[in-house]
């Protein structure tokens, strides 16, 4: 059969950041019984799930699976997270501005601007372009600073 995609990887291991353990052993971010929720130990009693941090994919399992399996993942993040801020909302624990501008106005307020649909639109059609001058139907843009450039022109 003629080939129909080609998916590039590069290594197996994610990137940790200080406070997330590594479960060196299964070659995963620590995770609590495999649902994804991010802990502050490898395994044990110590182990502490950490609010609001959730792997997914190979950085949740480990270098195993297809495909399928990490969209199976990222179901279940999803899950868990709708799950996680349903109990933060009954406890009190979520933010009291609803307004679904809101999130705007943080990120405004930290020199954060947001890449919105249309602007993923620019960036589409700039690779879709690209990629016909190649006679690809894309060639995906790598460089952020580049992606940010084309999508607020």
């Amino acid at each position: 059969y003629p080939v129909q995609a080609v998916y590039h990887a590069i290594g197996y291991k994610p990137a940790t950041a200080p406070g997330i353990a590594y479960d060196e052993r299964h070659a995963h971010l620590a995770n609590a019984n495999g649902d994804g929720r991010i802990t502050t130990e490898a395994s044990g009693d110590d182990a502490q799930v950490r609010e609001r941090l959730y792997a997914t994919g190979w950085a949740k399992r480990g270098p195993v699976g297809l495909i399928g399996s990490t969209k199976s993942d990222a179901l279940m993040i999803v899950t868990n997270m709708l799950e996680d801020l349903s109990k933060a909302a009954e406890g009190g624990r979520v933010a009291a501005d609803r307004d679904p501008e809101s999130i705007d106005r943080l990120l405004a307020s930290r020199g954060v601007k947001p890449i919105d649909f249309a602007g993923w639109k620019k960036v589409d059609a700039f690779e879709r372009a690209e990629g016909a001058k190649e006679g690809r139907e894309h060639k995906k843009v790598i460089d952020p600073e580049q992606m940010r450039a084309l999508a607020h022109a």
